[in-house]
């Protein structure tokens, strides 16, 4: 990698009354970590991590200004007095860590849940909520004032809480940006009609704003794009109305309801964004912020060294590596573990968990997780990890890190195991460079890798061991007979793993070289191996007929991504049948589908049928460790039950904090 330009990402900037390090700004996105409307130690934990990696400005997630902004039960309520005092902890902790902290303040409009703020959603007109359906309540005057009042004593108790200044947010659907679009605001009173008047709360509230003692004010907008934005015409309008009361512009796209396009995942080019903030830059004096997919070091400097923007903006990078500006800085690109974009990080949170990431642990846990161990005592015993897939790999690490002496024993050629497999799939072979940097630390860990060995509970290298690690994953087993089905079968996973295999079934079952022409795609699980198999045989030239029991595939995948998993597969030719179960194919090649309201569809001519369901857990090892009971033991991943590679990693790292609390209790 060339990074003989990167330093300039590491130019101080001043904006408003304060001097930022470096461009290198952690953006605001929900953490999940608010506890009954107050900030959390594990938001200091969590921003100070950042803050100790070498980002120069940190911004909040959006805090609420009014009770009827509240969106989920983690939300700080950024209205309450009673915020100021932990926040005070949050921003004391980012300071000692050398950066600047920010909240970003927002009524949610349209975006808010009744569920949670007991009261309808708030808008400029009476249009229809895109999470709940239901219609707004179109604001009062009195109610405007509110908003205004609102969003001051926000970025009052953010003073009091010793913040350096707040970000409004005006984009993603929210109050104010739903006041600016001419889509969702049809008022005939001063705050509707032209844009100057459709603009009119945003600016009271900048100016209200810009009244008190802030270091730094600063705006979050959209720019027209995906038909998301505000007005093409619109947009130059208000920049330049805007400008004499902010510090910085930073820019985004897209809204509550398109979170596939301002949460763009691997299916997004990096830096789909930067067109927005380039256009911006090009109208604006002042610091820019970009975003979008720019957690790639050399993509990272360009949007400064083109001109695109002054700041580059990151979550998911450094959600994912928090030390990701000192890696920079030290030239160590390496070493900085790669944001695919999966978007299971901020999706969790919707479930009503805590922020997290696929391939960080410690992510939202820092709080609970130190950087560096403490001094183990178990430092110096041996481990055993038996299996080399995500949940293995990431055991090793983490048993290696407490001291330990780590053997890894894989019963494959390579290490990788599903994770492998995920890179297969068409368009998330992103995949593949988690796989690489999970094997170029284990070899700075020392960990010994031993690969085509497959262990037994009777193996006699066991007794070397003072504990082991089980994380064989999953298997999956020959496909049960079926006697509805009279062609040749497959599962989905083996045509990942290797696509002529359809040729070969077919002409095992035909007794003939031709190659299957017509398939039918049966999708019974959630996850992407059945989706990345249509794909393939699509390729192939097949007619590729998808059966699936609801109105979409991907289940198991966080939202944006099972959007764009969608939005990708609804370009291609495939013949659909949603709501459906396959009933029978007969030797002839007669397809029964059976879809739910509808009489049932036949299909002829189907030579082969690929199905997607779930492997089983490979926990044969695990059981025959636990029944013998001469080791200390623990397991994670498929080989507990088959699911995501989040859980495999996670449980891979809670796995060797367990044996090394077990081993700690009988030293």
């Amino acid at each position: 990698m060339n990074t003989a330009n990167l330093p300039n990402l590491f130019t101080p900037i001043t904006i408003g009354q304060r001097t930022i390090r470096n461009r290198i700004v952690f953006l605001p996105h929900a953490t999940g970590l608010g506890i009954e409307g107050l900030p959390s130690e594990a938001h200091a934990a969590y921003y100070a991590r950042r803050a100790e990696g070498g980002v120069g400005m940190i911004i909040q997630e959006a805090t609420p200004v009014h009770v009827a902004s509240l969106g989920r039960p983690t939300h700080v309520k950024g209205y309450d007095p009673r915020v100021a005092a932990p926040m005070r902890k949050i921003s004391d902790a980012v300071h000692k860590g050398g950066a600047m902290m920010l909240a970003q303040i927002s009524h949610r409009g349209l975006g808010a849940m009744p569920m949670f703020s007991g009261m309808a959603v708030w808008a400029p007109s009476p249009s229809r909520s895109p999470h709940t359906g239901e219609i707004a309540h179109a604001l009062t005057l009195g109610d405007i004032k509110e908003v205004v009042a609102g969003f001051v004593q926000t970025a009052r108790n953010c003073i009091e809480g010793g913040y350096d200044g707040v970000e409004v947010h005006a984009t993603h659907g929210h109050l104010l940006n739903s006041f600016i679009s001419s889509k969702l605001n049809w008022r005939r009173d001063a705050y509707g009609g032209p844009i100057e008047n459709r603009m009119r709360l945003l600016l009271e509230v900048l100016e209200a704003l810009r009244k008190l003692p802030l270091g730094i004010l600063g705006i979050r907008i959209g720019q027209p794009a995906w038909n998301t934005g505000p007005d093409a015409d619109d947009a130059p309008k208000i920049i330049r109305a805007i400008e004499p009361l902010v510090d910085y512009i930073s820019v985004t796209g897209g809204t509550q309801a398109t979170k596939h396009l301002n949460m763009g995942d691997f299916y997004s080019k990096p830096g789909y964004m930067l067109e927005l903030a380039r256009q911006v830059k090009s109208i604006t004096k002042h610091p820019v912020i970009a975003a979008g997919r720019l957690s790639n070091p050399e993509l990272a400097a360009q949007v400064l060294e083109q001109n695109m923007a002054d700041m580059v903006g990151m979550a998911r990078g450094l959600i994912c590596d928090p030390e990701w500006a000192r890696k920079v800085e030290a030239k160590t690109t390496d070493t900085i573990r790669p944001c695919i974009a999966c978007n299971n990080c901020v999706e969790r949170i919707d479930t009503g968990v805590t922020i997290g990431c696929l391939f960080n642990p410690r992510t939202g846990r820092e709080s609970q997780l130190p950087l560096v161990p403490a001094k183990s005592a178990v430092a110096g015993k041996r481990v055993l990890v038996v299996g080399g897939g995500p949940a293995g790999m990431q055991a090793a690490l983490r048993a290696s890190e407490h001291g330990m002496r780590v053997t890894l024993v894989e019963a494959g050629s390579t290490l990788g195991g599903q994770m492998s497999l995920a890179a297969s799939v068409p368009g998330r072979d992103a995949f593949a460079t988690v796989n690489d940097y999970l094997q170029r630390e284990l070899k700075r860990s020392g960990a010994e890798v031993v690969l085509n060995k497959r262990l037994d509970a009777n193996a006699p290298e066991l007794s070397g061991y003072d504990g082991v690690i089980v994380t064989t994953g999953t298997v999956f087993r020959p496909l049960p007979d079926n006697a509805a089905i009279g062609v040749a079968r497959i599962r989905a996973e083996e045509i990942v793993a290797n696509p002529g295999l359809a040729k070969d079934q077919r002409a095992s079952a035909k007794g003939t070289g031709a190659s299957a022409t017509r398939v039918i795609v049966h999708i019974e699980d959630g996850m992407p191996a059945g989706p990345g198999a249509a794909e393939l045989l699509l390729t192939q030239g097949m007619e590729v007929h998808i059966v699936t029991g609801g109105a979409e595939v991907g289940a198991s995948l966080p939202h944006a991504n099972r959007q764009m998993l969608m939005a990708r597969l609804l370009d291609l030719p495939f013949k659909w049948h949603f709501h459906s179960t396959l009933v029978s194919v007969s030797a002839t090649g007669e397809a029964v589908i059976s879809t739910r309201g509808q009489a049932e569809t036949r299909v002829q001519g189907i030579d082969l049928v690929v199905h997607a369901i779930s492997g089983s857990a490979n926990s044969e090892l695990l059981e025959s460790l636990d029944a013998a009971g001469n080791l200390p033991l623990a397991a994670a991943g498929d080989c507990v039950a088959p699911r995501n590679i989040f859980a495999a990693v996670r449980e891979g790292f809670d796995a060797a904090d367990h044996l090394v609390n077990t081993l700690s209790r009988t030293n």
